[in-house]
């Protein structure tokens, strides 16, 4: 399960404004098993690009067709739905070769959603501007470093511009694209992480008002923390230590002290640790908590509506996400656990159905769909409902790629497409 994490990794990402009652943090990456963090900003910026065939998909949706199965624990509460989901799949719009990380996010100022995958076979990121109704342009294929796994978006040089930022599997670095403002890209910089780079996620750690960097090293057993200096660059890099092979992240604030705090899974010693923020930029000593067997993704979000952000972690072997609710002082209780498909990998949240709870989506590699959970508002969820999803669907994002204010799916799949999952709200 160790290479699936690192390789087939899924990145869940998740577009903050479209989940209300979240407070999770504000950029967030992506990147197939690799967990997710919570909303993502906008950005990318890019380096030596070429366009490549492209499909800007169909304006007339098909319905995916669905089927549910029940859930193993939790609530059996009322979802209080006020739009019914109708999932409606659009053609699969060509990435790069190998995509396994993905951002829902603005990147030329349009108003319209843009994609943003990390495309581990062509050591690439693809760049797919938003048409408004759930389709794209033609990819663009901008250059980065070796094998990248994960993907995040933030203004990383202070220009009011989203910027990209890439996780380097293979050369153990991070590359950095700042953007133009019109969906172009500069050409990447890359800058050295720790050994075997899987989940990016981006935020404010010191507190300075500019977004900054943290990268798992699964190999090192660590995250490397970049602080921006305001020009697209970075001061000395600090390791902060973590379990064996961690395998996502998430960035959250879960004791309540106004810090971005870290949350990372481990898919060999089947542990959640978090590294409680001091808002200076360092993090203290990672405390465990016990999860499912190969705990691949993970997103945080106010499942239970207490004000206090709770981790829903993929188990990828026992085919489950599992819920875990936060006790608000950086503390998570006993794992819930819910059905999905099989081999669970990413996870994102969102209100998917309008009626103001956070409901999950989960993406499986071996079943080739996305489980979604709908919430109850008190920490259980409904049984999940499978929608296809392309083949060997990795990372998923969740964001309104078609303009109506609700928030639509958008996942990778093993045939180098996104596949898009429409969320229409009659």
């Amino acid at each position: 399960m160790r290479l699936f994490a690192a390789i087939v990794a899924l990145s869940c990402t998740l577009a903050c404004s479209s989940s209300p009652s979240s407070n999770s943090s504000s950029s967030t990456s992506t990147s197939s098993t690799t967990g997710t963090s919570s909303a993502s900003s906008t950005g990318t910026t890019g380096s030596s690009s070429s366009t490549t065939g492209g499909n800007s998909g169909s304006s007339t949706a098909s319905s995916a067709s669905s089927t549910s199965s029940s859930s193993s624990s939790g609530s059996t509460g009322s979802t209080g739905r006020v739009c019914p989901l109708n999932l409606q799949a659009e053609p699969g719009a060509p990435t790069g070769a190998g995509p396994n990380g993905i951002v829902i996010t603005d990147l030329n100022g349009d108003g319209k959603r843009d994609v943003v995958t990390s495309d581990f076979s062509v050591h690439a990121a693809s760049v797919l501007l938003g048409n408004g109704d759930g389709t794209f342009t033609n990819h663009t294929e901008l250059s980065v470093g070796s094998h990248p796994a994960g993907v995040a978006v933030g203004d990383l040089d202070g220009d009011g511009v989203t910027d990209i930022a890439i996780a380097n599997g293979f050369e153990d670095s991070m590359s950095v694209l700042l953007g133009k403002g019109d969906g172009t890209f500069r050409v990447a910089a890359t800058y050295p992480s720790g050994t075997g780079p899987t989940a990016i996620a981006v935020g404010d750690f010191n507190g300075d008002g500019l977004d900054d960097v943290a990268v798992t090293a699964g190999l090192t057993s660590t995250v490397s923390v970049f602080l921006s200096v305001g020009d697209g660059g970075f001061g000395p890099r600090e390791d902060v230590v973590v379990a064996d092979s961690a395998s996502s992240m998430a960035l959250g604030d879960v004791n309540g002290d106004g810090h971005l705090d870290l949350v990372v899974t481990s898919d060999s010693t089947d542990a959640l640790q978090v590294a409680l923020g001091f808002g200076d930029g360092t993090f203290g000593p990672p405390v465990s908590s016990v999860t499912g067997t190969d705990s691949v993704g993970v997103a945080l979000g106010d499942f239970d509506g207490d004000g206090k952000l709770d981790a829903a972690l993929a188990n990828s072997t026992d085919n489950q996400v599992g819920v875990m609710l936060g006790n608000g002082d950086g503390s998570f209780g006993t794992m819930s656990t819910f059905a999905t498909g099989n081999l669970a990998g990413a996870v994102a949240t969102a209100d998917l159905d309008g009626d103001g709870h956070l409901d999950l989506v989960v993406a499986n590699a071996q079943t080739n769909n996305v489980s979604v959970l709908l919430g109850y508002g008190d920490g259980g969820f409904a049984p999940h409902v499978d929608y296809p999803a392309g083949t060997v669907p990795g990372a998923v994002a969740l964001g309104d790629l078609d303009g109506d204010g609700t928030p639509d799916i958008a996942v990778t799949s093993d045939d180098n497409t996104v596949i898009v999952l429409r969320n229409p709200c009659p």
